[in-house]
């Protein structure tokens, strides 16, 4: 098997820093939420406690969004050093990723996070792809 690293790689290794970094900025920006952010959102209705409640919970994934990025960033970049046990580490956990953000955008009004799953999604299928594996396999 060859031992020059498919294009394919270095493409997924930085698709998925991107979408790294836009999952990082997304998280940044959610834990860095206000009060008043947060109750201009809501109904009159809703109670201060209740708006206190939701705001530690989009604090609370706004760091979850973060420390996944820095793990995603730092699967990705061993991934890169041709160990196939940190590709299938790094897919794994884009999937996951891809799934709890999508989740949390449904219920949330996060803006920037799911614009990462655009390019953790095609890193990831870039990163499966039958002539990566191979040379992942050749090792």
């Amino acid at each position: 098997m060859s031992e020059t690293r498919p294009s394919a790689v270095t493409t997924a290794y930085w698709l998925l820093v991107l979408g790294a970094a836009l999952l990082m900025a997304g998280g940044l920006i959610t834990a860095s939420l206000g009060f008043e952010t947060v109750r201009r959102t809501q109904p009159a209705s809703v109670t201060d406690e209740s708006v206190n409640a939701l705001l530690w919970l989009n604090r609370g994934i706004g760091i979850l969004f973060m420390l996944s990025a820095v793990a995603l960033g730092w699967l990705a970049r061993r991934a890169r050093r041709r160990d196939p046990r940190f590709r299938r580490a790094a897919v794994a956990l884009a999937l996951a990723i891809v799934l709890v953000v999508a989740i949390a955008s449904v219920f949330g009004g996060f803006v920037l996070a799911p614009l990462a799953l655009v390019p953790i999604i095609v890193g990831t299928v870039v990163l499966s792809r039958p002539a990566v594996v191979e040379w992942y396999a050749g090792e």
